[in-house]
């Protein structure tokens, strides 16, 4: 029997990416919306008078983690737009992204707007939820500390036919890469190959020169915000790039996937920003190690100046996931367990999750190792509601840390 969770995944796909002549003249709307609920045990929150650690469970919370309005128009064989509006946290709707495209024919076709970037697997379906295996996207697509923005503003793409399937290639730049430096020319870019039952290619990004944030540190208050365009907000600059290969094959309702990236960072950083950023936030010796000068370790943060603050904000990330899942039908409907391991390296990294921290802020070292088990159920093509449960491991002052997050989502999917 087909798998229907297969063929979701794919037309959701299809239709996060529009080409073509294919529902002329008609508009086409439809969407996703999901609740979740997530709760953590055994956190991390300090250490007791002989260096042990001290642990606590977080209260289990509601989240309204997406509803994505989604608009589509082909017209005139050659044109066709696309509009996205979500609306976070269940409140007011956004305008996620949008673009219109000139098919010139299947090896050129232009895209103009605030564009989803061709990036691994991942990138262009993240607002379809129901559609993929998991509660939450991998660490590289995680708001305060993404490899680089998700949404781009010009993209030139195309497709050629190679051994009985597709060889296909995206270049991107624009504002959402951050032009906002002057000559400054970023360059994204994509280029995989794909049949009925895999595919497998590189993706990446060269900033060109030095980008700013989009965000900012003012008078040690932190952001509203979360990074989106893979600068740190404590740095005056950045000057990075992005490399990196994926895989997925699905065959018989199997699904395997890989994916490592790895990006190098030339960057400066804001000594008054740093310096608000030691005093307002939780980090570790190893992490105020990292912004202060070696002549600096041993004053107390209050004896702290910016002449303190080692400005050399140089570092690597790293990261990699490897996911197999297996969907089968029953009388009640598709069900599809999974398993899914993460390892994410990020010594800039903080442990405050509110100025965009993650667990290997939380750690020793920058590292955290995720180890994730769960199962996707769909009584109809519609509904699919999702169980997981992620083992974090990582290093506390010295201490093995185990962090359990357990997750819950109920999605549906309409006007499809």
């Amino acid at each position: 029997m087909k798998n229907k969770f297969t063929t979701l995944l794919i037309f959701a796909s299809f239709c996060l990416v529009p080409t073509g002549n294919i529902f002329a003249d008609d508009l086409n709307v439809y969407g996703y919306f999901s609740t979740n609920y997530e709760k953590g045990f055994n956190e991390a929150e300090g250490l007791d008078g002989e260096n042990k650690m001290i642990t606590k469970n977080s209260p289990g919370e509601f989240e309204y983690a997406s509803f994505n309005l989604m608009m589509q128009q082909s017209f005139e064989e050659k044109y066709s737009i696309f509009i996205n509006m979500k609306a976070e946290n269940g409140e007011k709707i956004e305008l996620q992204n949008f673009w219109g495209e000139y098919a010139y024919n299947q090896y050129i076709n232009l895209r103009i707007g605030k564009i989803y970037r061709k990036f691994g697997l991942y990138n262009e379906i993240l607002d379809a939820v129901p559609t993929y295996y998991g509660v939450e996207a991998p660490e590289i697509f995680m708001k305060g500390h993404l490899l680089l923005s998700r949404t781009t503003s010009f993209m030139i793409y195309g497709v050629a036919d190679m051994f009985g399937g597709n060889l296909n290639y995206s270049l991107t730049t624009g504002n959402g890469e951050s032009m906002s430096v002057a000559g400054n020319v970023p360059l994204g870019f994509d280029l995989n190959y794909s049949n009925s039952i895999l595919k497998f290619g590189t993706s990446g990004y060269i900033s060109g020169s030095e980008q700013v944030s989009d965000i900012k540190i003012d008078n040690g208050i932190k952001p509203n915000a979360l990074s989106e365009n893979g600068v740190l907000a404590w740095m005056d600059s950045d000057d990075f790039q992005v490399f990196g290969g994926y895989f997925e094959l699905n065959k018989s309702g199997f699904t395997f996937q890989a994916a490592y990236w790895f990006s190098p960072h030339t960057a400066i950083r804001n000594a008054t920003s740093t310096l608000a950023l030691i005093n307002n936030t939780n980090i570790n010796e190893n992490q105020r190690k990292r912004f202060v000068k070696d002549a600096s370790e041993f004053k107390s943060n209050s004896e702290l100046t910016t002449d303190d603050i080692d400005t050399d904000g140089s570092y690597d990330v790293s990261t990699y996931y490897v996911l197999l899942a297996y969907a089968f039908d029953t009388d009640m409907g598709e069900i599809a367990p999974y398993l899914r391991i993460q390892n994410y390296q990020n010594p800039e990294a903080i442990a405050d999750r509110g100025w965009g921290g993650n667990e290997a802020g939380v750690s020793d070292n920058g590292t955290a190792n995720l180890f994730a088990g769960g199962f996707i159920y769909r009584p109809v093509f519609q509904l699919a509601f999702k169980a997981e449960g992620t083992l974090v491991d990582y290093k506390y002052f010295g201490n093995a840390s185990k962090e359990i997050d357990m997750r819950l989502s109920l999605s549906y999917t309409f006007g499809l």
